[in-house]
């Protein structure tokens, strides 16, 4: 919006205080300064302690005013002080102009004389005191923060409206607040804000928060819905402690969805820190009980699906679960528990938690349980090389269950699951032999996710699409795809999905020669484990080909033998037929083309690429094969196994594997 404003005309932004600023509007400042250039002239201001990323491109350090500098000031109130009074001020206020400012008032209505040492809270108070009737007015507004609804004042207040109006215009004229008067008013700055707030008693501070949660909750329902967090605040400032938990469970919910992840984890953590104000009771473990299951869906998006924080919430979760009567309830966190609980290794049959997850579904007869089932399925049976029992799962997903709304997706399950579905569909097409029907489903995933934009969502669709397009030999596609992975991960700070973009952008770089990217793939590989070490297999894979691409075949054989040993012990074997045949390409390459155990390792990966139904994999061993076989004189041989699997083909000619396959079968060809 700011750049299309732009393009009208020259635009000044000013924003306050960045210091007191949430993580999104950070993030918004963040992307807005890495744009490229456009006529808008960015003015920030915060205290000496704050740092924004990227640095601004000029910073003003503000030094305390000058002693000549506060006289000016306060001659320009025209308050009718003295000289002497003025420079007695302007040397004890140590520059500040609000402090020079206030003294200077407080010196005129006889508050504080030459020799006073008022703080500036007390200087504020004693104007606050001086405002009379509309004392309580300005203790209401501060209540509702520095900024306040004027509509919203007048709801909470209990004076008639002549009494209400006369007491806005004398905190107008005092200097206390400023603002139009019919819409938005505002301290005239946060300090006296805070001075009005807490110069009232606590039981009216509290019964004040108290009423505009209730106004809010009745007159405006419209912000109740949008702003949970907003509710949440006055319940638990005006002690109404077990209302404030369920506001700040929906508040954490609400953030989640529209991908303020970093508030969601504070909107839920801040619940859990009011449980303790709670007696022991079922009350207090059903609101724990959600609140773990919330916390660890986030955690979840920001740090990966192996994130370790995750699973300790998620275990709590299911703690307090146990011997729930209603197993729907659980669902949740038996889901989270599947989606990253098994961070370490497999401790449980991969199946087991998506059968438990079926076993509700089908019993609570929820559409989301059901595609939450289907889905972990499908996803499980994927990873395990059970290609053909994984499609059926997956595409009931996506034709079964239409009516269902992608926020409820997001809001239940922490992600746009048909978005998923849709990324697996791609890997299981290219797999079973269809390049051009996986980048279909990819583009779909990608476009649907784009459309919802839920970032997390967005950055699962991209980091399968950069993904595909490795397993497809495509390195300038990758590239491009895991740049924008790349820039919406950071500006996200999605944890996973930023590890993977950074591996595939190196993996794309050394696969185009630049021998240097090999090291940003290690450390990519690295970070991903961090993230989700079960998927050590699939993101090693971007390092093992690279090296065998840079000619590194030493350690390529190495790191194979490491990727090929893990699979096998935590079932991850959807590429195990890949696995065995990059064994043997770099075996011959270490042995000039005639290792024995490299044969064998082709016929190992053609075997188990048949078992899986892999055709792309059992097309790549044969190649591979095809290729040894020439080398020794045996092309007869080579051809008729080659052009076995080639004629199974009916698209995606155009592909790397396709066309090395056709121009070596042209070779090969007897005619």
């Amino acid at each position: 919006m700011l750049h299309n404003l732009a393009a009208r005309q020259p635009l000044l932004l000013i924003i306050e205080d960045l210091h007191w600023c949430d993580p999104s509007t950070l993030e918004l400042l963040e992307a807005h300064a890495r744009q490229q250039a456009a006529p808008i002239l960015t003015l920030l201001t915060a205290r000496p302690e704050f740092r924004l990323e990227p640095k601004p491109g000029y910073t003003l350090d503000l030094a305390p005013l000058s002693v000549a500098e506060v006289t000016e000031l306060i001659e320009q109130l025209d308050i009718g002080l003295s000289e002497e009074a003025i420079l007695g001020i302007a040397g004890r206020t140590d520059g500040i102009p609000l402090f020079a400012e206030e003294m200077a008032r407080a010196s005129q209505i006889h508050v504080t004389g030459p020799g006073a040492t008022l703080t500036l809270q007390e200087l504020l108070t004693a104007r606050l005191d001086s405002t009379s009737e509309a004392k309580p007015t300005a203790w209401l507004a501060a209540t509702l923060g520095r900024e306040f609804d004027l509509a919203l004042l007048r709801r909470i207040s209990p004076l008639t409206q002549d009494a209400f109006e006369q007491t806005v215009e004398t905190l107008v004229n005092t200097g206390l607040i400023q603002g139009d008067h019919d819409k938005t008013f505002a301290f005239r700055h946060a300090l006296i804000q805070e001075a009005a707030y807490r110069s009232q008693p606590k039981k009216t501070r509290q019964a004040a928060h108290r009423r505009i949660a209730e106004v809010l909750q009745t007159a405006f329902p419209e912000t109740a819905e949008t702003q949970p967090e907003i509710v949440a605040r006055h319940l638990t400032e005006g002690g109404e402690t077990l209302s404030a938990i369920g506001y700040w469970l929906k508040a954490g919910h609400n953030a989640a969805l529209h991908s303020a992840h970093l508030e969601a984890k504070a909107h839920f953590e801040t619940g859990l820190s009011l449980l303790e104000q709670l007696p022991d009771d079922e009350t207090r473990n059903r609101l724990e009980l959600q609140l773990q299951a919330a916390l660890g869906g986030v955690l979840i998006a920001l740090k990966g699906y192996g994130s370790e924080e995750a699973k300790r919430h998620f275990t709590r979760a299911a703690y307090l679960g146990r011997g729930a009567g209603d197993e729907a309830e659980l669902f949740p966190i038996i889901y989270g528990l599947w989606l990253g609980g098994q961070s370490d290794s497999i401790t449980v049959a991969p199946l087991d938690l998506a059968e438990k997850l079926m076993h509700i579904a089908q019993r609570s007869g929820d559409p989301v349980h059901a595609i939450a089932a289907h889905y972990a399925h499908g996803n499980n049976l994927f990873w395990l090389g059970r290609h053909l029992e994984a499609r059926p799962h997956l595409e009931t997903v996506l034709s079964s269950f239409p009516k269902i709304s992608a926020e409820r997706l997001v809001a239940e399950l922490g992600e746009d699951t048909r978005v998923s579905c849709h990324s697996f569909l791609a890997w299981v097409e290219w797999l079973q032999g269809y390049p051009d029907r996986a980048r279909r489903q990819i583009e779909t995933a990608v476009s649907q996710a784009s459309a919802l934009g839920h970032a997390h969502s967005q950055g699962f669709a991209l980091a399968f699409s950069a993904t595909l397009y490795r397993h497809l030999g495509l390195p300038r596609e990758t590239e491009a795809i895991s740049l924008e992975l790349l820039k919406l991960a950071e500006h996200r700070e999605l944890g996973l999905w930023t590890a993977v973009a950074y591996t595939a952008q190196g993996w794309a770089m050394a696969a185009q020669g630049n021998a240097e990217a090999i090291h940003q793939v290690e450390q990519g590989v690295a970070a991903v484990r961090v993230a989700m070490k079960l998927v050590d297999a699939t993101i090693s894979l971007y390092l093992a080909d690279g090296l065998l691409r840079l000619g590194h075949h030493r350690q390529a054989l190495e790191c194979l033998e490491s990727i090929i040993s893990q699979a096998i012990d935590w079932q991850d074997h959807y590429l195990l037929a890949e696995f065995f045949r990059l064994k043997a390409e770099a075996l011959l390459a270490l042995d000039n083309g005639v290792s024995r155990e490299a044969e064998a390792l082709l016929h190992q990966a053609l075997d188990t690429a048949r078992q899986q139904k892999s055709v792309m994999l059992e097309l790549r061993a044969a190649i591979t094969l095809a290729r040894l076989w020439r080398d020794r004189g045996e092309s007869a041989q080579a051809y008729s196994m080659l052009n076995a699997v080639y004629r199974r083909f009916t698209e995606g000619f155009d592909t790397p594997d396709l066309q090395a396959a056709a121009t070596l079968l042209q070779e090969l060809s007897p005619l």
